[in-house]
């Protein structure tokens, strides 16, 4: 998708999509450098649409109406599709959704996730964990399948891997904060295995039972997240370098933490600079997906 093919009228909805994705830094920062440029308007308008879904969900401002923001948001993208709106987040989005026939389940997938987010703090298992990250994650790389034209159930099959592989990284990546918002999404069942007690958990104290968890939630993650790797060398052009910059930062930020000693609790892995540079030209140069 191009400018050429975007009505005259929508242009200022996609500019102002432009302008929010450019506004905000999101993590695994390398991947955005390998999307083609006719294909960076749909996935700003992508980005628009779920950051606000986002912002509902966690914005203070939105505190008191959160679950009738995301109402609003989800009955006003299903009037965007009948070209009954003026935001231009969804004025946008709904263009896109129609010029790549994308299943608006999967965008309405996502909301619920936000709606499930609110209402759900606590996880007993990791299936269902699982059911959340199916909502939450999954969608996004299957929106971003259908707008490179790549409709096989196959490769959609491991970009779920993929997708729930990096959502259940940010959960351990983000423990401190979400710990501090009262949200714990280490699975119940992995906290008994681990013997660690809630209170320590909610103290955010660092000893043998807690460095344990997040071993093994970090070791269960890294299995998951590597059965999507043929999804690496299946795909072809610039969103095979796309998803295997993900993937590398996916890796990294697994390795973080267990050079931290699996310490998520008093501080948080990021990339310093130099080690985007490192990442991006191991990625670049490696055959094989690994960062041993």
């Amino acid at each position: 998708m191009n400018n050429q093919i975007i009505p005259n009228h929508l242009v200022p909805a996609f500019e102002a999509c432009q302008s929010l994705a450019r506004s905000h830094y999101e993590n695994f920062p390398v991947a955005s450098f390998f999307i083609p440029q006719s294909k960076r308007l749909a996935i700003s308008a992508l980005y628009a649409f779920a950051r606000t879904a986002d912002d509902f969900a966690d914005e203070p401002q939105f505190a008191s109406q959160r679950l009738t923001q995301l109402k609003k948001w989800e009955l006003n993208l299903k009037q965007a599709q009948l070209g009954h709106s003026t935001h231009p987040f969804l004025m946008a989005f709904a263009f896109v959704l129609k010029h790549y026939q994308i299943p608006i389940q999967l965008p309405l997938k996502l909301i619920q996730a936000f709606r499930m987010d609110l209402k759900k703090k606590r996880y007993t298992t990791w299936n269902q964990l699982h059911f959340y990250c199916e909502h939450s994650a999954n969608p996004i790389g299957q929106i971003l399948l259908h707008i490179f034209d790549i409709h096989d159930p196959l490769l959609h099959y491991y970009s779920d891997f993929i997708c729930t592989g990096l959502q259940f990284i940010n959960f351990w990546q983000d423990t401190s904060r979400d710990i501090k918002n009262n949200r714990i999404y280490y699975p119940l069942e992995e906290i008994k295995r681990a013997k660690v007690s809630i209170p320590d958990l909610l103290a955010l104290s660092f000893n043998s039972q807690t460095q344990l968890l997040v071993k093994n939630v970090a070791n269960y993650t890294t299995c998951y997240f590597n059965k999507g790797t043929p999804l690496l060398y299946l795909l072809k052009g610039r969103l095979h370098l796309e998803i295997k910059a993900t993937y590398f930062g996916g890796l990294g930020i697994l390795k973080k933490i267990e050079a931290m000693q699996y310490n998520v609790f008093q501080s948080q892995p990021t990339w310093k600079v130099y080690e985007k540079i490192a990442l991006l030209t191991r990625m670049l140069f490696s055959p094989n997906p690994s960062l041993r």
